[in-house]
Protein backbone atom coordinates (compact mmCIF):
# COMPACT_ATOMS: atom_id res chain seq x y z
CA UNK A 1 0.00 0.00 0.00
CA UNK A 2 3.19 2.28 0.91
CA UNK A 3 4.22 1.40 -2.34
CA UNK A 4 1.08 2.74 -4.25
CA UNK A 5 0.90 5.69 -2.29
CA UNK A 6 4.41 6.73 -3.38
CA UNK A 7 3.81 6.11 -6.94
CA UNK A 8 0.90 7.84 -6.98
CA UNK A 9 2.43 10.77 -5.54
CA UNK A 10 5.27 10.48 -8.13
CA UNK A 11 3.00 10.60 -10.88
CA UNK A 12 1.24 13.38 -9.44
CA UNK A 13 4.58 15.27 -9.28
CA UNK A 14 5.64 14.01 -12.85
CA UNK A 15 1.98 15.72 -13.93
CA UNK A 16 3.12 19.01 -12.38
CA UNK A 17 6.71 18.90 -13.73
CA UNK A 18 4.95 18.45 -17.20
CA UNK A 19 2.38 21.22 -17.03
CA UNK A 20 5.14 23.29 -15.89
CA UNK A 21 7.61 22.63 -18.46
CA UNK A 22 4.45 22.98 -21.11
CA UNK A 23 3.38 26.11 -19.92
CA UNK A 24 7.31 27.56 -20.55
CA UNK A 25 7.49 25.70 -23.66
CA UNK A 26 4.13 27.74 -24.78
CA UNK A 27 5.54 30.69 -23.18
CA UNK A 28 8.54 30.81 -24.92
CA UNK A 29 7.10 29.82 -27.96
CA UNK A 30 4.61 32.61 -27.70
CA UNK A 31 8.24 35.16 -26.56
CA UNK A 32 9.83 33.98 -29.84
CA UNK A 33 6.95 34.37 -32.06
CA UNK A 34 6.35 37.68 -30.76
CA UNK A 35 9.89 39.08 -31.17
CA UNK A 36 10.26 38.16 -34.98
CA UNK A 37 7.11 39.82 -35.53
CA UNK A 38 8.47 42.47 -33.59
CA UNK A 39 11.65 42.55 -35.95
CA UNK A 40 9.41 42.23 -39.38
CA UNK A 41 7.43 45.12 -38.44
CA UNK A 42 9.97 47.28 -37.15
CA UNK A 43 12.62 46.20 -40.62
CA UNK A 44 8.74 47.10 -42.33
CA UNK A 45 8.77 50.78 -40.86
CA UNK A 46 12.39 51.64 -41.57
CA UNK A 47 12.33 50.54 -45.27
CA UNK A 48 8.81 52.29 -45.65
CA UNK A 49 10.19 55.94 -43.96
CA UNK A 50 12.84 55.16 -46.92
CA UNK A 51 10.33 54.32 -49.50
CA UNK A 52 7.98 57.44 -48.37
CA UNK A 53 10.42 59.68 -48.56
CA UNK A 54 11.51 58.66 -52.08
CA UNK A 55 8.27 58.88 -53.08
CA UNK A 56 7.88 62.59 -52.04
CA UNK A 57 11.08 63.46 -53.84
CA UNK A 58 9.51 61.65 -56.82
CA UNK A 59 6.60 63.51 -56.79
CA UNK A 60 8.17 66.89 -56.29
CA UNK A 61 10.15 66.19 -59.62
CA UNK A 62 7.41 64.90 -61.01
CA UNK A 63 4.95 68.08 -60.27
CA UNK A 64 7.98 70.45 -60.60
CA UNK A 65 8.74 68.44 -64.32
CA UNK A 66 5.31 68.92 -65.28
CA UNK A 67 5.10 72.53 -63.89
CA UNK A 68 8.10 73.12 -66.83
CA UNK A 69 6.00 71.25 -69.28
CA UNK A 70 2.99 73.31 -69.12
CA UNK A 71 3.96 76.43 -68.32
CA UNK A 72 1.93 77.12 -64.81
CA UNK A 73 3.33 77.40 -61.96
CA UNK A 74 0.45 75.23 -60.35
CA UNK A 75 -0.80 72.78 -62.20
CA UNK A 76 2.01 70.03 -62.33
CA UNK A 77 1.22 69.91 -58.64
CA UNK A 78 -2.74 69.62 -58.96
CA UNK A 79 -2.02 66.64 -61.42
CA UNK A 80 0.29 65.00 -58.37
CA UNK A 81 -1.97 65.62 -56.27
CA UNK A 82 -4.91 64.27 -58.08
CA UNK A 83 -2.68 61.23 -58.59
CA UNK A 84 -2.64 60.48 -54.87
CA UNK A 85 -6.21 61.75 -54.94
CA UNK A 86 -7.18 58.16 -56.80
CA UNK A 87 -4.70 56.00 -55.25
CA UNK A 88 -6.50 57.11 -51.65
CA UNK A 89 -9.98 56.44 -53.27
CA UNK A 90 -8.96 53.18 -54.53
CA UNK A 91 -6.98 52.14 -51.00
CA UNK A 92 -10.65 53.54 -49.34
CA UNK A 93 -12.87 51.02 -51.40
CA UNK A 94 -10.38 48.18 -51.09
CA UNK A 95 -9.45 48.91 -47.33
CA UNK A 96 -12.55 45.96 -46.21
CA UNK A 97 -12.07 43.66 -48.67
CA UNK A 98 -8.26 42.89 -51.02
CA UNK A 99 -6.40 45.13 -48.48
CA UNK A 100 -7.39 44.04 -45.36
CA UNK A 101 -7.60 40.09 -46.64
CA UNK A 102 -3.66 41.05 -47.68
CA UNK A 103 -2.42 41.72 -44.22
CA UNK A 104 -4.54 39.15 -42.24
CA UNK A 105 -2.76 36.51 -44.35
CA UNK A 106 0.50 38.18 -44.11
CA UNK A 107 -0.15 38.13 -40.11
CA UNK A 108 -1.56 34.46 -40.21
CA UNK A 109 1.49 33.25 -41.84
CA UNK A 110 3.88 35.15 -39.95
CA UNK A 111 2.18 33.49 -36.92
CA UNK A 112 2.69 30.03 -38.04
CA UNK A 113 5.69 29.92 -40.26
CA UNK A 114 7.88 26.79 -39.24
CA UNK A 115 11.43 27.06 -38.88
CA UNK A 116 13.18 24.72 -40.29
Amino acid sequence: MEELKKSATEAINDLKTYAEKTADLYKLQAAEKGSQMGASMMAYIIIGTFAGLAVIFLSLFVALWLNEKMNSPYFGFLCVAGAYLLFTISFWTGRNGWLKNMFTDRIIRSLFKQES
